[in-house]
């Protein structure tokens, strides 16, 4: 999927969030959000860890390179609580 500014944006839409409620939630400017939406910037390492911390069902694959799904698959149903 496209670029970082792209993803970001599918998780605003995804967990709908305004940019200023997706700043604080991963700690950072709001400004900062609006520079990696319009691709003035890109967000550091260390941001990129912040918003991963942020969202956890996130994968961290997607959102760094754009491949794979974008959303962690849900924990299977362990074995013995799957038995009757």
């Amino acid at each position: 999927m496209g670029d970082v500014a792209d993803r970001i944006q599918w998780i605003l839409q995804e967990f709908k969030l305004t940019a200023s409620e997706f700043a604080e939630r991963v700690g950072i400017q709001a400004s900062a959000v609006t520079h990696f939406l319009n691709r003035r910037n890109a967000p550091s390492y260390l941001v990129t860890c912040a918003i991963l911390r942020a969202f956890p069902t996130l994968e961290a694959e997607w959102f760094m390179l754009g491949t794979g799904e974008a959303l962690k698959a849900s924990p299977s149903v362990p074995r013995e609580a799957a038995a009757p």
